[in-house]
């Protein structure tokens, strides 16, 4: 696990210490120590340095070197020095730099040394990258199997081939122009190398006023893009601001299972298990997220049935009935005999990471669970390096209550009459005052689930309210949305895997896990795993409205009905109750200020206005008003023009 940052200007010289400062920028993101290469495309010469500072750079600035390839790394799979980036194949042609861990790269070593390939490190999975691209170019994406953003330089092609991993875990931005390229983890070190402005696109704000992100691949900087989910791309030196990109995996819904429910199940738990095995491989001390819920303690339970000695969990707990889960976390670890840390937290010393988290984001990013996300990697990187977490079990296994919501008023709307009825019932929004409860259920009562899906996952409210005029097009939910998969069920799934996963859930867990240099690993979020799953009947994965099938039935077994069938809580915040009580002064004296970013968003008067119908209203409002604190707060790190 590392951070990443380059820039070639082809012919042109770069600026080393505006790079070194980049690079540092990514210092979170790997404490453990750097290395850099500068390369001469002309010359076809590269040095690398490790662990360089600019006054041992001073000699080299006349050199005219017009390639920069920097990493910082924190150390988890061979500890030596050999295993330090940017690495290269043997004659030098292909340089990788790469963040994130290749977990079956054990037996893609393997089959790479009976082609021949030589090898210098003991066991290092970047290494298997720079071979494994020598041997299958491109098709290598085809062969591996983890998390990962990188990048291939390819002398010898003059072409930057860019890669990110199935599900968005790793991060990937990109500039190109006429005569640069530069990719970096994150949006922080491009900016920190003024390799492109600060222009805000009012197009990614409009984004995230509807989503509470801003999806891939456009960024809050109009010049700068970044990567999907299982997307690659290749750049030409000799024609930079082109851009070719790619898809390279598509998850496809088929009911081809062959076999009964116990066949499957017994083939889940042992695909399962392999996954939590190959992420427990490691050479630093590692743990797990244990929340108490379903998909954290199934993953608890296999780590347990894999280790020799009682696993690490880690818990956040919360002084609040209603968000706390932390007794079934104890009632996990006592099960499955984990050596368990927890720490209760209480609403204001939550708050006191909100200042942390705009500098964790480059972005604006309104998904609140961030804080309790920070809080909790926090207290697990003072034990282990590496933690395994439950992300991904929703998606794989439907198991939000979103999906029950969508099919039940399916059942009601989507035929004629209920169609008819719809209609009806879609005159009354407008009429609906936003402060009484009711206005969120009634603008679900649609004819059409991809319609509701797009309700129960951001709202137009605040873009219409706003005083941005789009200069291409919103998002389009019609683009993650698989019109050929065999039930709503595998659509709405399909469309979190394509949106809200890498958009969402796994920016929130990457960037709070690697604010503290802590590497979190998701075994639910497997691309083979998935592909098995997705070719069962829903029946084997939802029934009466539950979802995670699977993992429901081992779990009752092993701690009771009881435990399995409690409603589900979800890892999140209090907004509603602090923007009512300890962030009601703080939050009128930054969003009603007339020299405040949102009130060149907004017209005036709208935000006093939305204040005073949460504070007042039944309703509670904090879904709106987030946003708008984040907003304003990340425009104070970091600025920008509209």
């Amino acid at each position: 696990m590392c951070g990443i940052f380059a820039v070639i200007t082809p012919g042109k010289p770069i600026d080393i210490e505006t790079c070194l400062t980049s690079v540092g920028r990514l210092s979170h993101r790997g404490p453990d120590g750097s290395g850099i290469v500068l390369g001469n495309l002309r010359e076809g010469r590269f040095r690398f340095f490790l662990n360089p500072t600019l006054d041992q750079l001073a000699g080299e600035h006349g050199a005219r070197w017009d390639v920069f390839l920097g990493h910082r790394r924190l150390s988890i799979i061979d500890l030596s020095n050999n295993a330090y980036q940017p690495m290269c194949n043997e004659d030098e042609t292909i340089w990788v730099v790469f963040n994130g861990e290749i977990y079956n790269y054990g037996e893609l070593r393997k089959e790479l040394l009976q082609f021949g390939h030589r090898f210098i490190t003991d066991h290092s999975d970047t290494e298997v990258l720079v071979h494994g691209y020598e041997e299958w170019g491109s098709g290598v994406l085809d062969r591996i199997r983890g998390m990962f953003a990188f990048a291939v330089f390819d002398y010898g092609r003059g072409s930057v081939f860019l890669a990110r991993d199935h599900f968005g875990k790793k991060p990937l931005y990109v500039y190109n122009d006429a005569e640069t390229i530069a990719w970096a983890s994150e949006l922080k070190a491009l900016s920190a190398a003024r390799v492109t402005d600060s222009q805000i696109s009012s197009d990614a704000l409009l984004d995230f006023l509807r989503l509470g992100y801003v999806p891939a691949p456009r960024t809050i900087h109009s010049r700068v893009t970044k990567l999907k989910a299982a997307e690659a791309a290749e750049l030409n030196l000799t024609s930079p601001s082109d851009m070719r990109r790619f898809t390279y995996w598509n998850l496809e819904y088929r009911q081809e299972f062959q076999g009964d429910e116990n066949r499957f199940y017994e083939e889940f738990s042992a695909r399962l298990r392999e996954s939590v095995r190959l992420r427990m491989i490691s050479d630093v001390p590692l743990g797990a997220f244990l929340s108490g819920g379903i998909d954290s303690s199934s993953v608890v339970r296999e780590m347990s049935g894999l280790s020799d000695v009682p696993v690490r969990t880690f818990n956040i707990g919360f002084n609040e009935p209603d968000y706390d889960e932390s007794a079934y976390a104890i009632r996990v670890s006592e099960h499955y005999k984990t050596e368990h840390h927890t720490r209760t937290i209480t609403p204001p010393s939550l708050i006191d990471y909100l200042p942390r988290l705009t500098e964790i984001f480059d972005e604006p990013f309104a998904d609140s669970s961030a804080l309790p996300t920070l809080a909790l990697c926090e207290m697990t990187r003072r034990f282990v390096t590496v933690a395994l977490t439950g992300d991904g079990g929703d998606e794989l296994l439907a198991g939000y209550t979103r999906y029950g919501v969508n099919l039940r008023l399916g059942r009601i709307f989507d035929n004629a009459i209920g169609g008819s009825l719809a209609k009806c019932l879609s005159y009354l929004t407008p009429f609906w005052p936003d402060r009484v409860k009711g206005k969120g259920l009634i603008s679900l009562f649609r004819p059409d689930p991809r319609l509701r899906y797009e309700e129960l996952m951001g709202s137009a409210w605040l873009a219409e309210h706003s005083l941005l005029t789009p200069n291409d097009r919103p998002f389009d939910m019609r683009t993650i949305w698989d019109f050929k998969a065999p039930s709503t069920l595998d659509q709405m799934c399909k469309a979190d895997i394509r949106l809200y996963v890498p958009e969402d859930l796994m920016v929130k867990v990457d960037r709070t896990s690697m604010a503290v240099s802590l590497e979190a690993r998701c075994p639910f979020l497997d691309h083979e795993l998935f592909e098995f799953v997705a070719k069962s009947p829903t029946t084997m994965r939802f029934r009466a409205g539950n979802g995670k099938i699977p993992l429901r039935r081992v779990l009752t077994r092993d701690l009771g009905r009881s435990f399995v069938e409690r409603p589900k809580k979800g890892f999140a915040a209090p907004l509603g109750h602090w923007f009512r009580k300890e962030l009601r002064e703080e939050l009128s004296d930054i969003l009603c200020s007339s020299s405040s970013f949102v009130s060149t968003v907004f017209p005036n008067g709208f935000v006093p206005s939305l204040l005073k119908a949460h504070l007042h209203g039944s309703r509670n409002l904090s879904n709106r008003i987030w946003p708008l604190l984040v907003l304003e707060k990340w425009h104070r790190t970091y600025g920008g023009s509209l």
